[in-house]
């Protein structure tokens, strides 16, 4: 009888530990209405992915943080003038081989122009880098198909086409005939490594299907660039980035809406003179077919008809708690998309030096990781297949194609920032300098420029001031000095 007893009550602890365990797990009156799923990432976009895309592109049209928003992604990750390629490949000796960086340099700079870089030539180099910084986080992902050969209509052998993400056919899902798999129109093998996509061949807004319906296009994927923030393992589609905010910003809006609508309300109140008998004044207080005009005006004063009362309407409107709860739903929406409030809400009152300066700081690293993101899957995969099929139409001129493996080497000059405070920032960067915890290259890296088109500017700079006699040149090997 012992026995039993020492194992029941160690059941009993057991069962007694195990309710200590995480509070998030625990189910009670507080915790029923709380949802959770275990599904994969494809698996909670198959019935979300469609609805998500649509609200977040209706937020864009309507919405002014989300426009805010997207627009802040295109200025701070591109810049005006998108991320720029320089390119350092070396000889054998370790030197710049400047005449072959040079002559790839000017034909991206050709290709990259208008008409000539995507099929349709509606778009510049430039152009494309501008809707990919907005596309991705409004649609979640961004999509291109690159087009080689002939069909690309230029003489460098490569152009682009630009894919909307409806079109990838998010109901081409589950097991194929191959035994691979279709999650959400992306076919993957076994290792999860993606082989086709399937695209509806026509928008499915652009018009009404026909009796026929639909029909689906396979294109390989190693044609295909699909861009997106991966945020689980095995995940096929971009999700967009709004998606933890896009409730608030859409209550938001109503909410403003509605305030303004009683504001407007309460600064057109009216006022009613009423006559004992109701009969003496024949105003315009009434329609063709006799019904008491009910609409209200800035300054109407009206009589009311014999028989009615006036029951004053009286909204206390614009509510003084507005700004207050306003910032606060607005910083959860900053702190959704992370991005600082101040910039977001376009609000620097009550903002010092010290306050701006923390919260732009932290925001730059998300830009530059953002920068990092799409430089590495869309700037480098656009390149390496255009370099290639540039080599093997001769269009970089002596470059031969054997070389493929030296001329491969971009360096990606995304755009950078001024300092927040120029004159500290100098003098902090200068004395980095001096005490080599920084380099020249990292401070002017941080702007956005290259040390060693700086420097050639610089030279040449320089040497046009003493032609010019404006400085005379110092045979020592000093500073120029000023004539």
């Amino acid at each position: 009888m012992i026995w039993p007893f020492k194992r029941k009550t160690k059941n009993r602890a057991v069962q007694k530990r195990g309710r200590r365990g995480y509070a998030a797990a625990t189910s009670d009156r507080l915790t029923n209405d709380w949802q959770s799923t275990s599904l994969t990432a494809d698996g909670e976009l198959r019935y979300s992915l469609q609805v998500l895309r649509g609200r977040s592109r209706d937020l864009a049209m309507n919405n002014d943080y989300m426009r805010r928003y997207l627009k802040m992604c295109v200025s701070n990750i591109m810049g005006p003038k998108g991320i720029t390629l320089q390119i350092k490949a070396r000889g054998p000796d370790g030197v710049l081989d400047k005449f072959a960086n040079r002559t790839i340099e000017a034909a991206w700079k050709e290709w990259g122009r208008r008409g000539t870089c995507t099929v349709c030539g509606r778009y510049s180099w430039t152009d494309i880098l501008h809707l990919a910084a907005e596309i991705t986080p409004r649609d979640g992902e961004f999509i291109l198909e690159k087009v080689s050969g002939k069909p690309a209509g230029n003489k460098f052998g490569f152009a682009l086409n630009l894919i909307e993400a409806d079109h990838l056919d998010e109901t081409m899902d589950g097991l194929l005939p191959n035994g691979n798999e279709a999650h959400l129109g992306v076919e993957i093998d076994e290792l999860q490594k993606p082989i086709a996509y399937y695209f509806l061949k026509d928008h499915p807004g652009a018009h009404i299907w026909t009796s026929m319906g639909q029909y689906r296009i396979k294109v390989p994927a190693d044609r295909i660039i699909h861009s997106f923030l991966s945020e689980r393992i095995g995940q096929s589609r971009g999700i967009p980035w709004a998606h933890t905010c896009m409730k608030i910003l859409k209550m938001i809006e109503a909410y403003t809406e509605a305030e303004l609508i009683a504001a407007r309300a309460a600064a057109s109140k009216m006022g009613f003179l009423s006559t004992p008998g109701g009969d003496e004044y024949t105003g315009d207080d009434k329609d063709d077919d006799g019904n008491v005009i009910d609409e209200f005006e800035p300054g109407l004063i009206s009589q009311l008809p014999q028989g009615y009362e006036f029951t004053s309407f009286d909204p206390d409107s614009p509510n003084t708690n507005l700004p207050q709860f306003l910032k606060a739903m607005l910083q959860r929406v900053a702190s959704g998309l992370n991005v600082a409030y101040s910039s977001l809400a376009s609000d620097l009152e009550k903002v010092n030096y010290s306050s701006i300066r923390s919260g732009v700081l932290e925001e730059r690293n998300t830009w530059r990781k953002l920068q990092r993101f799409f430089i590495g899957g869309l700037c480098t995969e656009v390149f390496e297949p255009w370099l290639k099929m540039a080599l093997n139409h001769a269009a970089l001129g002596p470059l031969p194609v054997r070389k493929f493996d030296k001329f491969n080497a971009p360096i990606w000059q995304p755009r950078g920032w001024d300092w927040v405070d120029p004159l500290k920032d100098e003098k902090a960067n200068a004395q980095a300098v001096t005490n080599l915890t920084k380099t020249r290259a990292e401070i002017l890296a941080e702007r956005g420029l290259d040390l060693e088109d700086t420097f050639e500017q610089l030279a040449y700079e320089k040497e046009l001031a003493i032609s010019t006699g404006l400085v005379q040149s110092d045979t020592t090997g000093g500073q120029a000095n000023e004539g």
